[in-house]
C-alpha cells in the first residue's frame, strides 16, 4: 500500500496551486517559494526559483524594466550565494510588494475605452 508523506502531499498541493493559477499569481507563488527558501538557507531552491523568474522577463515589452529586475535577479542569487539570505530576502520582498501594488491598481483601473468599443458599449470620452 503507497502511504502518502506530508511532503508528498504538499507538493501535490503546491502542483495543483501552480496548475490552475492565473498568470499573474505565478509570479507571486514563485516569490514565496523564494522567500521560503530563504528561510530554509536553501541556495539551491532559491537558485532555481530566481531562474524561473529570470526565465520568464519579456525584454520586449520594456527592455529597461526587464533588465533591472534581471540585475536584482542576479544579485540575490550572489547574496544568497554568499550566505546573505536575509539582504536577498528583503530586495525580494520590495519587489513583491510592488508586484502586489500594481496589481491592485490593475484591479481597481476602469476597463479601456478601446476595449468597451471592441465589445459594443457604448462609452462617453467627454468626461
Amino acid at each position: 500500500m503507497l502511504r502518502s508523506s506530508p511532503s508528498n502531499a504538499a507538493q501535490a498541493y503546491l502542483e495543483n496551486r501552480i496548475k490552475g493559477a492565473p498568470p499573474v499569481d505565478l509570479i507571486f507563488i514563485a516569490y514565496d517559494m523564494a522567500s521560503l527558501a530563504c528561510r530554509e538557507r536553501d541556495v539551491e531552491r532559491f537558485t532555481r526559483v530566481l531562474a524561473v523568474l529570470r526565465n520568464a522577463l519579456d525584454f520586449r515589452f520594456d527592455r529597461s524594466a526587464a533588465t533591472r529586475l534581471f540585475k536584482t535577479y542576479m544579485h540575490c542569487v550572489r547574496l544568497a550565494r554568499q550566505g546573505k539570505f536575509s539582504e536577498a530576502a528583503r530586495l525580494l520582498d520590495e519587489w513583491r510588494e510592488f508586484w502586489e501594488e500594481a496589481r491592485r491598481e490593475l484591479e481597481n483601473e476602469p476597463a479601456a475605452p478601446e476595449a468597451a468599443r471592441r465589445e459594443g458599449n457604448p462609452v462617453d470620452v467627454s468626461a
